[in-house]
């Protein structure tokens, strides 16, 4: 016989992997460097001036939030459903002593204090809305105020073209209300 016959019992975990943080990051965390290398892209080609506060709706365990607070200095703040995985960014924000929090909430349903200078929400994040209703119903509604002027990046579905866009909104007191931008 080559090989000795011995069984090993392994420990198995079962349940939704986001409620085991350190796993999760383990198997989604490969590209963090290239969405990284996006996201400071895109905040230095769409917001004007210096980005110093960031959110992010659907945070999970702040993978993305804690880099850009570790690497950037960034103040950071982020929500999400899932309770454990809040629990784990705040830790770990804590723990490096970076400026900003997650909380507990929906990407769909929530309202911030103060305006931040950036917004993203990832497209992984984004197809978690679980209907064509919720879809079309959330909006990052992040005030993002620069002077007197006042700006909101949403997400949604628009039928024509049928699709997901993202869009800058800008206020306009004069018509009540907010009106697209520009599309993305």
């Amino acid at each position: 016989m080559l090989f000795p016959t011995r069984y090993v019992r392994m420990k198995t975990r079962t349940g939704n992997i986001y409620d085991f943080p350190n796993y999760y990051d383990l198997v989604f965390g490969s590209d963090t460097a290239a969405e990284l290398r996006f996201l400071r892209k895109c905040f230095g080609r769409f917001v004007t001036g210096e980005v110093a506060r960031v959110f992010e709706p659907a945070c999970g365990t702040g993978r993305l939030i804690y880099k850009l607070g570790k690497h950037d200095g960034l103040e950071v703040s982020g929500v999400d459903l899932n309770e454990r995985a809040v629990a784990f960014c705040n830790r770990r924000l804590e723990r490096s002593g970076i400026r900003g929090r997650a909380f507990l909430g929906d990407m769909s349903d929530f309202s911030v204090e103060r305006p931040y200078d950036a917004a993203f929400n990832t497209i992984n994040s984004f197809r978690h809305l679980p209907s064509e209703e919720a879809a079309r119903g959330h909006f990052l509604h992040l005030v993002i105020r620069r002077g007197e002027q006042q700006w909101r990046i949403g997400h949604g579905v628009v039928d024509d073209p049928p699709g997901l866009v993202t869009a800058l909104l800008e206020h306009r007191p004069e018509l009540a209300g907010w009106k697209e931008i520009r599309r993305f």
